[in-house]
């Protein structure tokens, strides 16, 4: 059976925090019909409106940041300075496009067989966003202060470990102006058929490549644009003319960014032998200044993974690999699922 609702947790105490139920069928309905209005009345907004409205944007980020970051970090288990920090990053974005957004849209002429043609930015409608939990913020904004930008309106269907972040979020957003977010909180096959509705003009998805080929497929049947952005793993190359302690330093923060849930998180190092040892050994003392703590305490570095599966996982692939009998003489696995 279909469920109807589910729970947001604390990671960190594996406290249920709080239960949401998803949108029924009249509730999408309408939540479209006020998003579309929304396009609407963006086609007569001006620039300077639009730029007004991005710096408002970025000022209720920083006015809100406390209370942002405490929801991210409870939900996702990210030590609280991280997501200080990418709440910040997002406001800089939103300050980034205020500033240049006329410019950007800007008219450009260009050269043709024709008299004139020009590139006319405008535009085209309402864009589902599915988005990741491990970057809850910055991950939306990266389409989001475009779009509000160009005067799309944006049906922003969040993870479910991060459904309360979504719900202030969109709190946010509609203290500024209502109608620039519409807070989707949907499963998989209602974002399905969302993408297929025609007043939907676009969708973006962060996630996993299993995500990406089911958006890309359903977007491709309907013939609607769609960006995809699923991630990677290009190696950290150490040649034996690096410096060791610094290239062990960077090596250390990329792979333990995020509590290491990042697709940019370094994951593989590929290192001259001559120098690998050396490596090693300044590795692991790069990793032990990373200390594991209550990710609400602003000393903590490190929190804990974002959801109790996700510990679950780990461990069954520590033991599951050769090295894994080499990791337990380091820390016990068994803890990490406590």
């Amino acid at each position: 059976m279909k469920k109807s609702t589910f729970n947001t947790c604390d990671p960190f105490t594996n406290e249920i925090i709080k239960n949401y139920k998803y949108l029924d069928s009249d509730q999408i309905e309408t939540q479209m019909t006020h998003a579309f209005k929304a396009y609407e009345d963006n086609n007569k907004k001006t620039a300077s409106n639009k730029v007004l409205l991005l710096q408002k944007i970025a000022s209720a980020l920083r006015s809100h940041s406390k209370d942002l970051a405490k929801i991210i970090t409870q939900e996702t288990g990210k030590a609280i300075t991280n997501s200080i920090q990418e709440i910040e990053k997002s406001a800089k974005t939103y300050d980034y496009f205020s500033e240049n957004l006329e410019s950007l849209l800007a008219n450009e002429s260009v050269a043709s067989t024709y008299s004139k043609s020009v590139i006319v930015k405008d535009s085209i409608g309402p864009i589902l966003a599915i988005m990741p939990w491990n970057f809850p913020i910055w991950q939306m904004t990266r389409f989001a202060a475009p779009a509000v930008g160009i005067g799309n309106p944006i049906l922003l269907k969040h993870s479910e470990i991060t459904a309360g972040t979504a719900k202030l979020i969109t709190d946010i957003f509609n203290d500024v102006e209502h109608g620039l977010i519409f807070n989707m909180c949907i499963d998989h096959d209602q974002a399905n058929n969302l993408i297929a509705d025609t007043r939907i003009r676009g969708v973006t998805l962060t996630g996993s490549t299993t995500a990406g080929r089911s958006v890309a497929a359903t977007a491709g049947k309907y013939l609607k644009k769609s960006v995809l952005e699923l991630g990677g793993s290009d190696a950290y190359i150490v040649f034996a003319d690096s410096d060791i302690k610094k290239a062990a330093a960077i090596c250390a923060e990329a792979r333990m960014v995020n509590n290491g849930q990042s697709c940019v998180a370094g994951k593989r190092f590929i290192v001259e032998k001559i120098v690998f040892t050396e490596f090693c050994d300044q590795f692991k003392i790069e990793l032990k200044k990373y200390t594991f703590g209550d990710p609400k305490n602003l000393e903590t570095k490190v929190g804990t993974l974002a959801a109790k599966k996700f510990q679950i996982q780990l461990l069954q692939q520590c033991k599951s690999l050769e090295a894994g009998s080499q990791a337990k003489k380091i820390f016990d696995l068994s803890e990490i699922v406590k």
